[in-house]
């Protein structure tokens, strides 16, 4: 895990089952909201913290997964189990309501999400949680068990399997790497995005020579080059430009590929581009999923330039629709196919969640760079990242 990204711990079980005090307790001040009125936590609220062992995290407070009383209790449920969707760790709450807890628990097996088991409330009589792993009681005078609960914590999430490298063996020692970054009008105010300054990180991580250009800039780098370079990066918009001023000898690839190799599935990116292109001239259905929600600007890639290039390659009729944000729509199943973007900022957990979903419902997916390269007819060309 770099250090840009946080680890997600999931709050979750029934109503009044101490999930905000708990929270409460980790964090060590009051962030949510306390009371004995069911329903208090009417919305999952977000902490950053960090946990020595763990580094920095994201403790998620959710709404209780059983108050389902009235329509409002009932949406507040459907936000309780999206929010398992981000988990990279769930802590549950146990002994009060064996239903949910049993679906919680089930939940997280089915998408290989950690989970430990808390007794809350132990000052209580507590005597129906023999399967928690901790034990805690928080009250205003005393907080027993969040020691033992927060080195539990960091030892699961120490141990979970990190992801793949981010160059995924295309970069060795010695290597010169050129970076083709369009400084446009999406590009941001005074910084790089994410996925470039993690690649550049990597590079010199690697011992690699990074050489940073525009593409207005890319035809004249062979210049200043005694000879070519070792692998040529490009954001994935400009794939075709920078594809057709490389030699066919050196090895091309982009950041968003990059980024799926290090937070999804690649070989499931690469197989569901050529489902993708399998829609040519049909009336397909296809969802633009977008995990970071921003203002677009006028040739923004999600809304402007990936939907020009795939009417370019598959016709004019196919009917596009976006999502956006951190949980997928209800209506996955009347699509043909999900292109998802790069999801930087998403860990790889959620973004294999989101994987895990999608293909539940039987949908083919791939991801911007992937796509892109496919609709530009050189993803046989385009260097793959491997483990």
């Amino acid at each position: 895990m770099n250090n840009l990204t946080r680890h997600n711990i999931v709050v979750a079980g029934a109503c009044n089952s101490g999930k905000s005090s708990l929270v409460n307790a980790l964090t060590g001040h009051r962030s949510a909201l306390v009371s004995d009125v069911a329903g208090t936590t009417t919305d999952p609220s977000r902490f950053l913290m960090e946990i020595p062992g763990a580094g920095p995290c994201r403790i998620i407070d959710t709404p209780g997964a059983d108050d389902s009383d009235s329509k409002l209790g009932k949406e507040r449920v459907t936000l309780a189990y999206k929010s398992l969707e981000e988990a990279d760790l769930i802590l549950l709450t146990v002994g009060f309501n064996r239903d949910v807890e049993a679906r919680i628990v089930q939940t997280a097996e089915e998408r290989h999400i950690s989970l430990i088991r808390v007794a809350t409330k132990t000052d209580l009589d507590r005597s129906d949680t023999a399967e928690a792993e901790i034990r805690t009681a928080i009250t205003p005078s005393e907080k027993t068990g969040i020691d033992k609960l927060i080195a539990l914590i960091a030892g699961r999430l120490s141990a979970t399997t990190p992801p793949p490298p981010l160059l995924g063996g295309l970069v060795k020692s010695g290597d010169t790497v050129v970076l083709v970054m369009p400084q446009d009008s999406e590009a941001p105010k005074d910084r790089l995005i994410l996925p470039q300054q993690l690649v550049i990180r990597a590079l010199l991580d690697a011992g690699a020579n990074a050489l940073c250009t525009t593409p207005e800039r890319y035809a004249s780098i062979y210049d200043t080059l005694t000879a070519t370079p070792d692998l040529v990066i490009t954001d994935s918009q400009v794939f075709g430009q920078v594809n057709a001023l490389t030699p066919q000898h050196v090895p091309l690839t982009s950041f968003s590929i990059l980024m799926a190799h290090h937070k999804c599935d690649i070989a499931k990116c690469v197989s569901g581009a050529q489902a993708l292109m399998a829609l040519k001239g049909k009336e397909a259905r296809i969802l633009i999923a977008q995990a970071c929600s921003h203002v677009p600007d006028g040739e923004d890639i999600g809304t402007v330039k990936l939907p020009r290039m795939l009417r370019k390659a598959l016709g004019e009729q196919i009917h596009i629709d976006w999502a956006y944000g951190k949980t997928m729509p209800d209506t996955l199943g009347s699509y043909d196919i999900v292109i998802h973007c790069g999801a930087c900022m998403f860990t790889r957990a959620h973004v294999m969640n989101r994987i895990g979903i999608i293909s539940a419902a039987g949908i083919p997916v791939t991801n911007y760079g992937v796509a892109i390269a496919a609709c530009q007819g050189i993803l046989t060309r385009v260097a793959i990242p491997h483990l």
